[in-house]
């Protein structure tokens, strides 16, 4: 629930704000813009980063300057720290997938496996011990220790360069890349569209 309060009911507001301003003043070639950093925030920092580097250990030996934007570019898409992200990942989904036990499951509902699973989740009960590799690397437990700031830092500091930058190229591409990824749980493992048979 204090993350819910801290990061996204906050950001959800914002982007909803963006949505109005975008549609008031017809100026969509921010959505360029948007698009660019989703593709990046979701498919690269998510997609290449946290989930197939990170927890599936699909490249071992991967280059620090390319960890450490793979490690900001994840970090936006609203969803925690590499190493929570990768610690759910690894310890509660893979080994319960669609079961007691798979924190993010359709089996408990739509709502849960979309948003809901981050009100009944305390990120600090989440067992890092799935995530041991990147416990030991300093640069993912720094972006783990100061999640909440360095996504406030950043957005007050896009917001203090130009409000348009901060809401088409931080809160719309994150929240979008949140809800994403977040459906991913509800359709890609509902047994009617494609996961597992229970």
């Amino acid at each position: 629930m204090r993350y819910f309060i801290k990061i996204l009911f906050p950001m959800f507001c914002l982007c909803l704000l963006s949505l109005y301003f975008l549609i008031r003043d017809a100026d969509y070639l921010w959505l360029i813009l948007t698009f660019f950093v989703w593709v990046l925030v979701s498919g690269l920092g998510i997609g290449c980063g946290f989930h197939r580097i990170y927890s599936h250990r699909c490249a071992t030996n991967v280059q620090p300057w390319l960890d450490n934007i793979l490690l900001f570019l994840g970090t936006l898409a609203l969803q925690g720290s590499s190493i929570t992200w990768v610690a759910v990942h690894r310890g509660y989904h893979h080994p319960h997938s669609d079961r007691y036990g798979d924190l993010h499951s359709p089996t408990h509902g739509i709502f849960h496996s979309i948003l809901g699973w981050y009100f009944t989740t305390d990120p600090r009960t989440i067992n890092n011990i799935y995530a041991q590799d990147l416990v030991r690397k300093r640069n993912h437990v720094f972006f783990h220790r100061h999640y909440v700031a360095i996504l406030w830092l950043l957005g007050i500091s896009l917001a203090l360069i130009d409000t348009k930058v901060f809401l088409y190229g931080f809160c719309l591409p994150a929240t979008i890349s949140f809800f994403q990824d977040n459906l991913v749980n509800w359709f890609c493992h509902d047994p009617r569209f494609g996961g597992y048979a229970l």
